[in-house]
This record gives C-alpha cells, sequence and structure tokens, in this order.
C-alpha cells in the first residue's frame, strides 16, 4: 500500500498535475503527510487516469466496426465460409463433374456392424456430382433390414435419383441432400465418406466411405471371351424354344428360375405357365405348374420375396417359394408375344404390340403395386424377338424382326430414353433373328441369332448361328466376343440368358427335335 501512495504522491506532485489542477506544489505534499485522507486521493487520482485515457482515445478510428463478423485478422467470416464451401465443392465436382464410387460399405445393425464392401449391389452405385446437384445412381438395391450380409442381395433395381446437396449451417465439410437421407462428410485430406439413411425408419443405415472412379473401375467385356461350362439339364418337355421363355437369377434364393408355356401337360381346355426353379445350394429343381390360357410368351421378374410371370395376356405373381398357384394374376389386356421387357423400380417396360396388327411397336409401363398401364411411346419400327433392357433410364432395344414370324432381320435397334420420350439408334454388326439381353453395370451382355439359308427358302429349315456380344453404354460401342459353346447342329440355339453371381447364364439346346434337351450353361464375366 506504501508504494502505491509513493507513486500517486510522485505523480500528483509532477508538474503535470500542479499545471493541470492550479495546485501548489507544497500544499500537495502537505496533504500527503494526513493518511487520513490518503484514500480520497486515490480516489481522486483514478479519476484524473481515466479522464486523461479517454482523452487519448481516436472516437473516429475506422476499424471500431462492430456491426459486421469479422476473424481475429479482421477479415470477414462469411466471405472465408464461402471460399472454404467452394474448396469443398471443388473436391467434390472437380469445377465440372465427377463420378464417385464406394470403397467400403458397412450396414449398422442392432447387433453390430455388417461389412458389405465389394458386393453386387455396392460395387454397382455411383454418385455423380455437378455443382450443387447430385445424381444417384444405386442400381441394385441394399436390403437394410437385414441381420446378414447375405439377406442384405436385394433383388430390385431402382432408377437414377436427382437431388440438391446443401452445407450444414456454419459449415463447409458437412452437407445433406435428400432431405437429410444423405450426408456426406469432406475431410481435411480430401477423402469423401457418406451416410445414407433408409426408409423406413427402423431400417439399419448404410455407413460408406468413397473414391473417385476413374476409367479402370468401370466394367469392361471380357478380354478372352466367354468360356462357358455346363450347369444343368432342366427337365422341360414342351419348352417351344424361339424366345419364347424367361430366366431369371435370385440372390435371395441362390437359385434360377425358367418359365414357359409347357404345351405336353395340358388339361384339356390350357396348357400350363410352367415355371422350373435350380436351386444352387443343394442342386434340387423345383416344378411349378399353373393352369391358365395364355399366349406362349413369358418373362420373369422377381421383386424381394415375389417372382413375376408376365405373359402375352397375364402378369401372374407367386410367392417366390413356389409350390402354388400365383397370389394374383392380372389381365393386362395387351395381346403380346415374343416381345420385350426390362424391369427398374416397380414398374416393367414392355416393348411390343398385338402381333395381329403392322403397327410399330409400343413402350409401355407396368406398374406391379397398382397394374397400372401406361403407354410411354412408339418406337419408329415394330419389333419382335428383340432383346431388351433398361440401365439410368434408357432402353435398349436390339435388332430383331417387324414380324413375329417374319424371315427378315434387323441390324438397327433403338434406345428409348423414360425420361425423355426420344429415341435414337444404333446397329449390331449383323442382322439378328432373336436376340436376348441381361445389364450389368455400364454393359449389356446380347446373344443373338444369325442365320444361313438351308435347304427350302424360309426360316424354319436355316442353319441358327450363336453369336455373343457386349454393348457399352458409356461409349455405345459393341464388341463382338468369341465364345465356346458347339454350335454344329443346325437347330440348336440360345432361348435365354441372364446375368447372376458374375456369371453370365444361357438356355442353350434344341427343343424341337429333342424335347428334353434344354440345358444350362455358364461363363464368368469377372
Amino acid at each position: 500500500m506504501e508504494g502505491v501512495f509513493f507513486t500517486l504522491y510522485w505523480l500528483l506532485s509532477s508538474s503535470l498535475a500542479c499545471r493541470s489542477f492550479g495546485l501548489n506544489q507544497n500544499l500537495i505534499i502537505m496533504i500527503f503527510k494526513s493518511y487520513s485522507i490518503r484514500i480520497l486521493v486515490l480516489l481522486f487520482a483514478g479519476v484524473l487516469f481515466v479522464g486523461c485515457s479517454s482523452d487519448d482515445d481516436n472516437q473516429d478510428d475506422p476499424t471500431d466496426d462492430t456491426t459486421g463478423g469479422t476473424d481475429d485478422d479482421g477479415g470477414s467470416t462469411d466471405d472465408d465460409l464461402e471460399v472454404a464451401r467452394q474448396a469443398s465443392l471443388d473436391v467434390l465436382n472437380g469445377g465440372d463433374t465427377i463420378t464417385w464410387k464406394i470403397a467400403t460399405a458397412f450396414l449398422e445393425t442392432a447387433s453390430g456392424n455388417l461389412e458389405l464392401t465389394g458386393n453386387f449391389n455396392i460395387e454397382d452405385d455411383e454418385f455423380i456430382f455437378s455443382g450443387t446437384n447430385l445424381e444417384w445412381r444405386p442400381a441394385n438395391d441394399v436390403r437394410t433390414d437385414a441381420t446378414t450380409a447375405d439377406e442384405t442381395l436385394r433383388d430390385y433395381y431402382r432408377s437414377p435419383i436427382e437431388t440438391s446437396i446443401t452445407f450444414e449451417p456454419e459449415s463447409s465439410s458437412e452437407l445433406t441432400a435428400l432431405d437429410g437421407r444423405i450426408s456426406f462428410s469432406i475431410a481435411d485430406d480430401g477423402s469423401l465418406s457418406a451416410v445414407i439413411r433408409p426408409l423406413p425408419k427402423g431400417d439399419g443405415d448404410l455407413l460408406l466411405t468413397l473414391t473417385q472412379k476413374t476409367e479402370a473401375d468401370y466394367a469392361a467385356p471380357p478380354a478372352a471371351g466367354l468360356n462357358f461350362t455346363f450347369d444343368v439339364t432342366l427337365l422341360a418337355p414342351g419348352y417351344m424354344g424361339d424366345g419364347n421363355g424367361g430366366l431369371i437369377g435370385s440372390y435371395s434364393e441362390n437359385s434360377l428360375f425358367l418359365v414357359h408355356r409347357d404345351d405336353t401337360q395340358s388339361d384339356g381346355t390350357s396348357n400350363p405357365e410352367r415355371i422350373l426353379k435350380y436351386n444352387f445350394t443343394d442342386g434340387t429343381q423345383t416344378e411349378n405348374l399353373f393352369f391358365q390360357s395364355d399366349f406362349v410368351t413369358k418373362r420373369l421378374n422377381i421383386i424381394d420375396d415375389q417372382l413375376i410371370a408376365f405373359g402375352g395376356q397375364f402378369a401372374n405373381t407367386y410367392d417366390i417359394a413356389l409350390g402354388a398357384d400365383p397370389v394374383s394374376s392380372f389381365n393386362h389386356g395387351l395381346v403380346l408375344t415374343r416381345f420385350g421387357l426390362a424391369v427398374q423400380d416397380d414398374n416393367a417396360f414392355i416393348v411390343g404390340t398385338d402381333f395381329t396388327a403392322t403397327a410399330n411397336s409400343n413402350v409401355t409401363r407396368y406398374n406391379y403395386l397398382t397394374d397400372a398401364l401406361e403407354v410411354l411411346g412408339t418406337l419408329p419400327a415394330a419389333r419382335f424377338h428383340a432383346g431388351t433392357e433398361l440401365i439410368n433410364n434408357k432402353l435398349y432395344v436390339f435388332g430383331g424382326r417387324d414380324d413375329f414370324s417374319g424371315e427378315i432381320a434387323f441390324t438397327e435397334s433403338f434406345i428409348y430414353d423414360v425420361d425423355t420420350g426420344g429415341t435414337s439408334t444404333f446397329d449390331l454388326p449383323e442382322p439378328a433373328f432373336n436376340t436376348y439381353a441381361a445389364r450389368v453395370e455400364n454393359l449389356i451382355y446380347v446373344a443373338y441369332e444369325t442365320r444361313v439359308e438351308a435347304g427350302e427358302p424360309g426360316t424354319f429349315d436355316d442353319d441358327r448361328n450363336i453369336n455373343f456380344g457386349v454393348y457399352d453404354t458409356l461409349d455405345g460401342s459393341f464388341t463382338v466376343l468369341a465364345d465356346n459353346l458347339e454350335d454344329s447342329d443346325e437347330r440348336s440355339t440360345i432361348h435365354a440368358i441372364t446375368i447372376f453371381n458374375g456369371k453370365l447364364y444361357v438356355v442353350y439346346g434344341n427343343p424341337i427335335t429333342d424335347e428334353n434337351d434344354v440345358q444350362i450353361y455358364s461363363a464368368p464375366i469377372e
């Protein structure tokens, strides 16, 4: 305390204090000798220094701005946030457009995380960023209420989803899309992770890390061609061939299904719809007969635990376990034969027209849930026996004929845009009488039949030759593939194809001269 008073004593006795207040220096010294008023002097000195300090302040300092947000260096935090957000967008889209793929995937469940990395329905996903827009191409869906990794292999093909991405408030590295169903996080090193929250609520979240997709990541035709091996002979009497059947694989059942109309087991009023199931797990075959009067052509689709046989007049929905009549049968009112069919979401897209007419083929959408039918558009020509597939809302129709029993085949093929209704064309390397198509990622595998005139004019005696190729939807190229199937028999040919578990499966044989000669072969394509 004495030190403080000594300092004040010196200051107040200085010439500055005397000049400022007109005080006699001796009077100040005498006052300080009275300890009783020292406290009052201390208070007086405090007021003096506050006043002097205020006099020295610059009241018009232009940097003293309390109206806007600034950081410690005087820069605007709003500007810095925008700069950081633009840097994050540049990571996502590279200033234009970048496609990302899934590097690792886990499904969050109550009992722990299931690793799904490398599964077919993970490998085919794409996330395409452009500006603040996102196109998510989920393709083969993931079952998110699963308790094992095998249960996540859902039999369901999804359409692309377009949405915008937005930053979380006050963040430059956390973004959301689809009303919060998808979250993205960009790390300091530029790596990208995502969380997908499926619907309905209660299903597990998908936890993903993403990496940029390169040209080497896209599916490519096998350089060595197709090396087929025999899998199984289906007991298929009455199988008419010539593109009338349907083939599909089920991941949930680990099985192949073949559908056809069996003209050898008529009950006197109708020929049954016959479905054969081959189970890879135990090697068993199951037969299911449903007696119904319908045209010969059948196509198959699977949605989760339901198997749908779409025929020329009826769409029949079965429990995938089979063993009973269909749970529903819908007369769709169309008059179809040797038509093309592809599936996306809950819809079948049918390419065909009334086979008794000469009109160009319609593209018709059929909804499996509501049984609603809608004609979307019309192709520039009629097409029968034309294999059809759908990738990213584009319907591909390969070759075929303009009459279901016609003798003229075409190279001309079509791409129908489901979104715009527009149609473009491309050509196969040879006129194809019958074609069959199966998709995998960006590729469509095509089996097609060419013919050489043999004996009397007409197609029945022609020598049927087997061909395979791959159409790449990215660049429109068609690659002809070598194969090792025995093709010396004039009548043996391909009758249906599908892709399942990394293999191309084909129904091959000569059911016209040998009713039991319907065999399934497979070739790896990965």
